[in-house]
């Protein structure tokens, strides 16, 4: 098994890719692949992100 080198990603960029995402109607896979990063990524980020919005709607 090959181990990657883990490539870190600016909170921008994040954001950038989750905006891409939300405000289209385009795929994970079809982000992951316009922004040139891993369609695990992207998922992983989305995932957070959904996990964090519930979290503080729960603290309301």
């Amino acid at each position: 098994m090959v181990r990657r080198e883990r490539k870190f990603y600016s909170e921008e960029f994040k954001e950038r890719v989750l905006t891409a995402y939300y405000n289209s109607k385009e795929s994970v896979s079809m982000v992951a692949r316009r922004f040139e990063v891993s369609r695990d990524t992207v998922s992983s980020w989305v995932y957070r992100k959904r996990r964090s919005s519930c979290s503080k709607k729960e603290l309301n």
